[in-house]
């Protein structure tokens, strides 16, 4: 279809007319930077949307389980007690203080204690001396003593040494009486060996005599009479030589008999020694028995701390009053370098739960935001529910940490923490992301809504 001539007229001018085209471009500009704009603002928000999701999907948290609780001692109340008893005679802790293990809290009055054990001393200190004593005279040493003993017990040296001077001399003069008859048998032994020479001599002489006598009387030189004499002398001769050869082995089996009796005299004496030695070694083994609990006695009278804690309570105050054997006396809450926490947990949160998991903990006496929280371990869970004071089931766990105080804000500052307060504890049971924690709700929505009522 043609134009009108008309129309062609009217649009020629305005094209033609350099003039008006930078009015017309500015106009078009205007008429699409607000849609520009816009794009430009959904790309961006689609942007940011995306990012969301993708950090949301890959930042992981702690995934915790969360209980409250309150501080308990690391081990059990330490009772302190006095065995025996007896009179207070120190107090040297009171309520709130805090000792070392081993510090002395009380002492009792050790009077009688102190005694026996002086006593048991002494009597053990008499049984070495003895012992002593009797060493020397069973083994034939010489007598000596410990320096100890000289130095600390030396009436007992000076009486042990004395009784040990009479009985050697006792025995010196028992054996001098038998050293004497030795010397008298010997004399007459001697004496014996000499007449026996002499007659074996005379003897000898005779039988010559006898022999040329009678080959005489044979020849009729001489009378029979003479032989009859010589032969009579010979006879008497002879009877007296086996009269002092009889002799002298009486003589012989009698100093044979003196000298066993020296060396009875001599063995019966270290016999005895020997015997009375041992009875004062058993004697003295009962002693140290008895002083190893008599010395217990006077150690027990100093009560000391059986571990580092906190005094809890002091049963009896005053100086001077009697404390009952075997009864509470003071009560020592421990205090330890890790802390036990004894805490709730519901049973819809048990599941994921095991010992060794790591635990924070929050105590709520110290503002968390600023001291912040103790590092520790899940140790036990409970095997079943318990009923708290709610009447609502709970299972009870405990935890514990790594140390027993919190950071101050200075350095080198430790904030305390003592058994009774109350915690906040928070089991890490694992990592999840945003996305997931987002999305829970909704999959839980969806499980519901896909199923029947």
């Amino acid at each position: 279809m043609d134009a009108k001539p008309s129309d062609l007229e009217a649009k020629q001018p305005a094209i033609e007319s350099g003039r008006d085209l930078p009015h017309i471009i500015d106009r078009a500009l205007a008429e699409t930077k607000p849609a520009v704009a816009v794009n430009l603002l959904l790309l961006a928000i689609f942007a940011f949307f995306v990012w969301v999701v993708i950090w949301a999907g890959t930042t992981e948290v702690d995934e915790v389980t969360r209980g409250s609780g309150q501080v308990i001692p690391s081990s059990e109340v330490q009772v302190v007690q006095s065995l025996e008893g007896g009179l207070l005679a120190q107090l040297l802790v009171q309520e709130g203080d805090l000792v070392q293990a081993g510090q002395v809290l009380a002492r009792i009055d050790d009077v009688a204690f102190s005694a026996e054990q002086r006593g048991s001393e002494a009597e053990i200190a008499g049984l070495d001396t003895a012992i002593a004593r009797l060493t020397a005279e069973a083994t034939g040493l010489e007598l000596s003593f410990p320096d100890e003993l000289s130095a600390n017990r030396p009436e007992f040296v000076a009486a042990e040494r004395a009784l040990f001077d009479e009985r050697q001399a006792q025995l010196g003069k028992a054996l001098a009486v038998l050293k004497d008859e030795e010397q008298q048998t010997n004399f007459n032994i001697s004496e014996m060996q000499a007449k026996i020479g002499q007659l074996s001599t005379n003897t000898g002489l005779v039988r010559q005599e006898l022999n040329i006598t009678a080959e005489l009387v044979a020849d009729g030189v001489v009378a029979a009479v003479e032989e009859i004499r010589l032969r009579q002398k010979l006879t008497e001769t002879a009877g007296e030589l086996r009269q002092a050869r009889e002799a002298i082995q009486g003589l012989e089996a009698s100093l044979s008999g003196n000298r066993n009796r020296q060396a009875e005299l001599e063995s019966s004496f270290r016999a005895t020694a020997q015997e009375n030695l041992n009875a004062r070694q058993v004697e003295r083994a009962a002693m140290i028995e008895r002083q190893v609990s008599a010395d217990d006695r006077v150690r027990r009278t100093e009560l000391r701390a059986p571990v580092a804690g906190e005094i809890k309570s002091v049963a009896v105050k005053t100086e001077g009053a009697v404390l009952r054997s075997a009864t509470d006396f003071i009560e020592i809450v421990p205090q330890e370098d890790d802390l036990k926490i004894a805490a709730r947990i519901r049973p819809a949160d048990i599941a994921f739960l095991h010992p060794g998991q790591d635990v924070r903990v929050k105590i709520t006496a110290y503002d968390f935001t600023i001291y912040g929280s103790l590092p520790a371990r899940l140790e036990r869970i409970g095997a079943d529910t318990v009923l708290g004071d709610d009447n609502e089931r709970y299972y009870e766990i405990e935890v514990r940490t790594d140390r027993n105080y919190l950071d101050g804000r200075t350095a080198g500052e430790q904030l305390p923490i003592r058994p009774g307060m109350v915690a906040e504890v928070e089991i890490l049971t694992g990592k999840r992301t945003i996305l997931d924690y987002l999305l829970k709700p909704l999959t839980r929505i969806k499980e519901r809504a896909l199923t029947e009522a």
